[in-house]
């Protein structure tokens, strides 16, 4: 393996060196002083004066102390009184109002599908979504889950992507324009948030707990408004199935409860009425059927909670690069090794200083083999930004080693 030295592209300028000079030493001038004139006597009028004069001097001056001390004193209370009010503006400026996520233990025995319904379906509402693309208007729906009575939804990350406005409707035909407060395509979770009070929030299950074989509910709007609070029942068919969706791995739920477009970000429910899952995606392909996948609600709310209070996700570490998967067929083609192709370098990444480049071929991390995008981020998530992994990188027929440092991914 050759050791590769890489051109940082950072102008290396001679550092010019400053110090300081000592002023010049004071040099204090001495003159002789006058002789000192002899003193005349006072008469004993003229001591009466004076010790008069300093009494009024020295009670004066008490006086002045005196009135001194108590604005002193009251303008410190009001200082104080200042601060707090400052401080507690400042700390509600702060506050995020983020809602109640906590998964809750089952309170009652399991519900039947009617009971399930009648529990959830306040908390399920219809998503509007309009783009524009090339000038052209369109407009797509999906479904979303309130999670708190003020007024924060989630929903998938696809819902509202692309999106130039967002409707929320909720199951009584209440009408709600929408912000979207944040979105993670990795995750495909986004969050909104409408103006609106004393909304009913739904409760939330544990997902690390479910059984295959066990009930599954699904509710949501597939196709639109029209066929909105669709109800769909079937079984969790697996649990923690790893999935690669668009070059990410997803721990997801699986179930054949009947998930279809417009389903996309309502909730998947357990027989308690609990929602366990988000509904996220579905194999749509000749031959397949019954084979729905759900994001587990645990681990989600803790994206959700981010996404409120950031608009990102935070602390997730970054290259700097776009890239594609280099598989095995181009691999046999071309007489290359398998990995991600470099199609991007942000100028602004560390990759970029130490001379990573697209047509790059990145085929290992710190020692370990990737053959795909999904891999490559399974390896580097296990790192924090501000730390240095090595890459190994194939470039015009060798191979060379790239230590670069991430960064904080900002991006969607």
């Amino acid at each position: 393996m050759d050791n590769y030295t890489p051109n940082n592209n950072e102008n290396n300028t001679e550092k010019e060196v400053y110090t300081w000079k000592n002023p010049s030493p004071y040099t204090s001038s001495y003159v002789n002083a006058e002789p000192e004139k002899p003193k005349n006597k006072l008469s004993g009028l003229q001591i009466a004066l004076i010790a008069i004069g300093s009494f009024a001097g020295v009670l004066l001056i008490t006086v002045i102390a005196l009135v001194s001390i108590f604005i002193v004193n009251n303008r410190d209370i009001d200082i104080s009184d200042a601060d707090e009010t400052v401080n507690e503006q400042t700390e509600q400026k702060n506050e995020v109002n983020l809602p109640a996520l906590e998964t809750q233990p089952p309170s009652t025995d399991a519900l039947t599908i009617p009971q399930i319904c009648q529990k959830v379906e306040k908390s399920v509402v219809s998503i509007i979504v309009t783009t524009m693309s090339n000038g052209q208007i369109g407009q797509g729906s999906g479904t979303g889950i309130i999670l708190s009575a003020d007024g924060y939804i989630s929903t998938n990350a696809h819902v509202v992507s692309g999106a130039t406005s967002v409707k929320v409707v909720l199951n009584d035909a209440t009408e709600y324009d929408a912000e979207i407060v944040g979105s993670d395509t990795r995750t495909d979770i986004a969050v909104l948030k409408v103006d609106a009070k004393d909304l009913t929030p739904a409760e939330f299950g544990d997902s690390s707990k479910l059984v295959k074989g066990e009930t599954a509910v699904a509710i949501g709007s597939p196709y639109g408004l029209e066929l909105s609070g669709t109800v769909t029942s079937g079984i969790i068919s697996a649990v923690d199935r790893q999935m690669e969706i668009e070059n990410v791995y997803m721990s997801l739920i699986q179930t054949d409860a009947s998930i279809n477009p417009g389903n996309s970000g309502g909730p998947l429910v357990n027989s308690y009425g609990q929602v366990i899952g988000i509904t996220s995606s579905k194999i749509v392909a000749s031959g397949f059927e019954g084979i729905g996948f759900a994001i587990p609600i645990t681990g989600a709310t803790d994206i959700i909670e981010e996404l409120i209070q950031y608009g990102y996700i935070k602390d997730r570490p970054s290259i700097g690069i776009y890239g594609r998967n280099m598989d095995e067929t181009y691999s046999k083609l071309y007489n290359i090794p398998q990995g991600v192709y470099v199609e991007y370098v942000d100028p602004e990444s560390d990759a970029y200083k130490k001379g990573l480049k697209q047509g790059d071929i990145i085929t290992k991390v710190n020692g370990t083999e990737i053959k795909s995008m999904a891999e490559l981020d399974a390896q580097k998530n296990k790192y924090k930004p501000g730390e240095a992994i090595t890459l190994t990188v194939f470039r015009n027929a060798r191979t060379v080693e790239i230590s670069v440092v991430l960064s904080e991914s900002t991006e969607e």
